[in-house]
């Protein structure tokens, strides 16, 4: 009975590191989208690929594993979409534009959903524009899907990586001359990060490896350190929503070290109560949070603020520090009420409503 709790126990603890540093990701999205700040863009999005190959359930056959990622990720981006062309009706009809054009609009941000790019960078047919941050919905489906069929069809590791890796190089060139619709060259590209996730999971488990990890793993967080400084000071690193990877094979290699170092930073922060207590939430409900931010992103008008902030004579690091604030206590408050309202708690596949209680432990 001991040895069963002290199992949950340490799953729990294991589940809690991960959720922290998925908190620290979607604040880093949020904090990137505001002021471009190259300091989160080596790591922010490989994290959640890792992340989620770590945690890949081969349960299901690939088929039923890819309706499930389907049915889990698909209805918060058809909600968000829908949103997104309500409010463009309302924005447009509040500024007084005609008929046409607010149909114009609207079925345009209709048919940035139904392609589903994540930057107006990319090679799109017919000029479509972006949807924006939820780009990584459908690219997270294909890239987890697309793994869990690797790990199945093929018994060899070599075999696995030399077609997890084929198919990396044929996306990340792919994309330089045309953009497939529901950002399928960005999970081609992500699918090595979330192998890389799965096979650092099977290879702790073997004693030796585990016992190497025992013996190294101080120098983990200096390395991912290290790691970090070169390419924030290089300027170069993976811009996932384009697949580009700039000085390839580094823009693969160190962020895989900086997440192992988030990782390990992750569970130290589990012991600094509160910060660790909001972190694990943002990370538990990132996905409402993304959705929310998109939202907010286009929608609400930062730049009255901002201008007024600059009038005030606010410094530039504060206004960013305070438009940043605020949009966490935004995307917080629609997560707070999304999770009391039973439909949308269960499109979000939220477990049970937020409560005071959750969020402080």
């Amino acid at each position: 009975m001991r040895r069963k709790e002290h199992r949950l126990e340490a799953e729990s603890n294991r589940n809690r590191t991960f959720d922290t540093a998925k908190g620290i990701g979607i604040l880093c999205v949020i904090l990137g989208h505001l002021a471009y700040v190259n300091a989160v863009f080596p790591f922010h999005m490989p994290l959640f690929f890792v992340i989620s190959g770590w945690f890949l359930s081969e349960k299901r056959s690939p088929k039923e594993f890819f309706l499930k990622r389907v049915c889990d990720l698909m209805p918060a981006y058809c909600f968000t979409s829908v949103c997104l062309i309500l409010l463009s009706i309302l924005h447009d009809a509040l500024a007084h534009c005609t008929v046409q054009e607010i149909m114009r609009n609207a079925l345009t941000v209709f048919l940035q959903a139904l392609y589903g790019s994540g930057s107006d960078g990319n090679r799109t047919a017919w000029g479509i524009g972006q949807i924006g941050a939820i780009w990584f919905l459908p690219a997270m489906i294909w890239a987890t899907a697309y793994i869990r069929w690797v790990v199945e069809v093929m018994t060899r590791p070599y075999v696995r990586i030399l077609v997890v890796m084929c198919t990396f190089v044929a996306c990340w060139q792919s994309a330089r001359w045309f953009w497939l619709p529901f950002s399928i060259q960005a999970g081609g590209c992500a699918a090595l990060f979330v192998y890389l996730g799965w096979a650092a999971r099977k290879l702790l488990k073997l004693p030796r490896v585990r016992e190497h990890y025992l013996r190294y793993r101080k120098y983990i967080v200096p390395v991912g350190l290290v790691a970090w400084l070169y390419l924030y000071e290089i300027g170069r690193f993976p811009i996932m929503v384009m697949a580009v990877f700039p000085k390839f094979p580094l823009t693969v290699i160190l962020p895989i070290l900086i997440i192992a170092a988030i990782l390990h930073i992750s569970k130290w922060i589990g012991a600094l109560g509160v910060v660790a207590r909001a972190l694990s939430f943002y990370g538990r409900y990132s996905l409402p949070i993304l959705c929310f931010h998109l939202i907010e992103l286009e929608y609400c008008p930062w730049y009255v603020l901002r201008w007024k902030l600059l009038l005030q004579g606010v410094s530039y690091n504060m206004e960013i520090l305070i438009i940043f604030l605020l949009k966490i206590l935004f995307c917080t408050v629609l997560t707070l009420l999304a999770s009391r309202i039973r439909p949308i708690r269960n499109l979000f596949r939220l477990p049970e409503p937020v409560t005071d209680n959750r969020i402080e432990g």
